[in-house]
């Protein structure tokens, strides 16, 4: 046995948070595998709460700060990932007003131009495609960024020359489908099975639905 692991849970606690603050659910899991008593979990969190050393909520706003100007994620990307480092859901819920839209924005356009870069070399169709799964993984809706095309468009840029107008809809319709089968507890091969299905009863060909399967989802998720 440790040192540490000999400490009281509340000095324990303290010396989990030397690292970095914790959500509530965070610092409940590290205790409890350190096999603290569920009493004592609840009076640590209690003193850490009463000295202010664990605050969900002022934890989540200075969060959304620092996504502004750090990983600038979009509000759907960062809602889920606040949500698996333990934040309530009324809590992720605050988000859309945390970050505001013109805040939103800016951090499509940053990573707009980032995905310009990256996909600077494929042909114009495929380009988009890219830049829209990309864009899309990092939080934002198909309907926030088919704008930026729009107007790269009206500029000149050969963007949209050569999209298949298909290939956006699959694209909008798998995001669409991932949200809703991963919010309902599906993972691996049943959350492949049942985004694929929902893609064919939409209409969209076989291979299409496959292909967008493969590429979008990580290997150890299907």
């Amino acid at each position: 046995m440790t040192y540490q692991t000999q400490l009281p849970p509340f000095e324990l606690a303290l010396n989990y948070l030397s690292y970095r603050d914790r959500t509530e659910k965070e610092m409940r899991d590290y205790l409890a595998k350190r096999h603290i008593r569920e009493k004592a979990i609840d009076a640590a969190i209690d003193k850490l709460k009463y000295y202010d050393y664990i605050n969900d909520e002022r934890l989540l706003k200075r969060l959304c700060e620092q996504n502004a100007i750090g990983k600038r994620l979009g509000r759907r990307r960062l809602k889920r990932d606040l949500k698996q480092k333990g934040f309530d859901e009324s809590l992720t819920g605050r988000i859309d007003t945390l970050i505001d839209d013109e805040t939103e924005k800016a951090c499509l356009a940053y990573h707009f131009k980032q995905a310009e870069k990256r996909y600077a070399k494929d042909p114009p169709g495929k380009r988009r495609q890219k830049m829209t799964a990309y864009l899309m993984r990092r939080g934002f809706g198909y309907e926030a960024i088919a704008p930026f095309f729009d107007s790269l468009a009206d500029t000149g840029s050969d963007e949209r020359g050569g999209t298949d107008p298909d290939d956006d809809q699959l694209l909008f319709y798998f995001e669409k489908y991932y949200r809703m089968q991963s919010k309902k507890g599906y993972t691996g091969r049943e959350l492949q099975m049942r985004v694929s299905r929902n893609l064919a009863q939409r209409g969209f060909p076989y291979d299409a639905i496959r292909e967008i399967v493969e590429r979008e989802l990580k290997p150890e998720e299907f």
